[in-house]
């Protein structure tokens, strides 16, 4: 049958962003080059995850946002915003700390060259890397990384 889908975007250009902190880091070539160098090195498959409705996943909202509804569902009101949606400005970021705060949960530490390369090490062994890049992560891992790691994100996500 016929799949209807459907984007709730945000007019974020009309919005006051000179305040706000919007930067998002995304994974460098070189850092990619690196992932893919060490899986190699290590026997390990590359692989891909793509995340669905990233934006929608982000931390509370620090700021009130109002919304006017699409005509389908106008009934006078404003929508109060809880979460980023697509549009706005921090939306990206709000993604990036979330998934940056999760990573820390699983003892997955970022790499001080690069905001978007995580490294995870058990008992001083590299056991498995993972790029981000805005809502897809390119990993490689041992098993053990897969379970503790990516199993986890992706129930998180």
């Amino acid at each position: 049958g016929l799949v209807i889908k459907a984007r709730l975007v945000a007019r974020g250009f009309e919005e006051d962003t000179t305040s706000l902190r919007k930067d998002s880091p995304t994974c460098s070539k070189e850092s990619v080059r690196l992932l893919v160098a060490f899986a190699s090195s290590k026997q390990w498959a590359c692989n891909t995850v793509d995340v669905k409705s990233a934006y929608l996943q982000g931390d509370k909202i620090e700021r009130e946002i109002f919304l006017k509804p699409p005509p389908e569902f106008n009934d006078g009101n404003l929508w109060k915003l809880k979460k980023t949606v697509y549009g706005l400005c921090d939306a990206a970021r709000a993604w990036y700390m979330r998934v940056k705060s999760a990573l820390n949960s699983l003892s997955v530490k970022m790499c001080s060259l690069d905001n978007s390369l995580f490294i995870w090490k058990r008992n001083g062994k590299l056991e498995g890397l993972i790029c981000i890049y805005v809502d897809d992560f390119l990993w490689a891992g041992n098993a053990t990384f897969k379970k503790c790691v990516i199993d986890e994100l992706q129930n998180n996500f």
